[in-house]
């Protein structure tokens, strides 16, 4: 199944997005309280598109989001579609959740100069992320559904030189973003940040539900952002029957272990493990279990079945590094003890990444000097090629599937 890409008014469009429904696309009829999502690919979309169906569904305005939404609807995706989803979605019921990731010049006019009560919602994303989650994505799809005919797709970097030079689908990232920036002024639009939206979900789910015209209780801004967080989405739809859906969402221990290991050899000469002379052996090994302490799921999995016992506390690295201030108090609590909030916060001040790093760093401990490298959420992504992300998604999905044990990759 290929997919070849061709120039329509200056941007590269996938020959699933058909000439004739671009030409169409301009005069397509916006009904007044239609909800239009606008996005660069890999921005956030699905994200978007699943807490606005949930919003409206929290205020009794839909039983049934998904009988309302299309997303991307200039696509005709081959095998599932009928008829192009702009069709199709004039038989949705009202409010339409409608996504399109079209250029402003390429959009409906009554979406680029809407009247009444549209309202429409543009989340963007930084570029480098961007390009990198959909090199990743573009090649699992490539995986899955055959060749998409991009050459770039054999190498990250001729990849990444196209979408600098906008040469790419949905053509230039700053093309699409400052067109619809034009926009920011106009009461019709709410521009969020994919960023933002990571950082503080909470706030997002009240912003938008006020955009919409809708009033939540907290209690129901908790349950949307719980049920749209990264893992909460990347569980359901990795459980999709939706041959798309399953791959939106893309590991770090293995990637910090390799790192530290090889900096602890050069410090004090070989250990002795063959693999740290190939990072690909490396990785192969560990996700066969073939690693220092054992298999990495094993270890978990075996102290997770004391996750109801009180003596036990269970924490992630991931929850730590954006809410310290919590764990610290979780703690404290835990270990019995009260802390008042100036405690937490020296305590919190001097166990972060860097403090320690910097502590650490100048330490006369040979071991513990090394302890720190980058600390980041989702290095990962420097080092695994695709095969091995499927992979280890693979083995985390058979370990992991139904324990209730997750974790955050971003």
């Amino acid at each position: 199944m290929t997919y070849p890409y061709y120039d329509y008014k200056g941007v590269l469009f996938p020959d699933i997005i058909s000439r004739e429904t671009l030409d169409v696309i301009p005069d397509y009829p916006v009904r007044d309280d239609d909800i239009f999502i606008l996005t660069y690919p890999k921005s956030g979309a699905n994200w978007m598109m699943e807490i606005v169906g949930k919003v409206m569904k929290a205020v009794g305005k839909m039983t049934t989001p998904e009988k309302h939404t299309t997303w991307c609807f200039e696509l005709q995706m081959p095998g599932l579609d009928e008829k192009p989803r702009h069709v199709l979605a004039m038989d949705s019921p009202s409010p339409r959740i409608i996504h399109t990731h079209l250029p402003r010049q390429l959009a409906p006019k009554m979406v680029t100069n809407p009247q009444g009560k549209t309202k429409v919602i543009v989340v963007m994303r930084n570029p480098k992320d961007v390009v990198l989650s959909l090199y990743h994505y573009d090649k699992m799809m490539d995986m899955e559904f055959g060749s998409g005919d991009l050459e770039t797709l054999e190498s990250w970097d001729a990849y990444a030189t196209n979408f600098l030079e906008g040469t790419c689908q949905f053509g230039d990232i700053y093309d699409h973003a400052l067109g619809w920036w034009k926009m920011k002024d106009d009461r019709h639009f709410l521009f969020l940040k994919y960023e933002d939206m990571k950082k503080d979900l909470r706030s997002a789910v009240s912003n938008i539900a006020v955009f919409l015209d809708t009033s939540l209780d907290q209690a129901a801004v908790d349950s949307i952002a719980e049920s749209c967080t990264f893992n909460a989405l990347k569980t359901a739809w990795g459980n999709s029957d939706h041959p798309m859906k399953k791959h939106l969402c893309r590991k770090d221990v293995v990637v910090s272990f390799y790192h530290f290991l090889k900096t602890t050899e050069k410090e004090f000469g070989s250990i002795g493990l063959k693999s740290l002379e190939s990072w690909d052996a490396y990785a192969a090994d560990f996700l066969e279990g073939k690693c220092l302490y054992g298999d990495f799921y094993d270890h978990a999995l075996g102290w997770w079945r004391m996750k109801n016992d009180r003596h036990f506390l269970f924490l992630t690295y991931e929850d730590m590094k954006k809410d310290l201030r919590s764990m610290v108090g979780d703690v404290a609590a835990f270990l019995e003890t009260s802390l008042d909030q100036a405690t937490v916060d020296s305590i919190v001040e001097s166990c972060t990444f860097n403090t320690l790093k910097a502590a650490w760093g100048s330490s006369d401990n040979a071991m513990k000097k090394h302890i720190c490298r980058k600390g980041v959420i989702g290095d990962w992504k420097t080092m695994f090629t695709p095969e091995q992300n499927e992979a280890y998604d693979a083995k985390h999905k058979l370990r992991l599937e139904g324990t209730g044990l997750e974790f955050d990759f971003e």
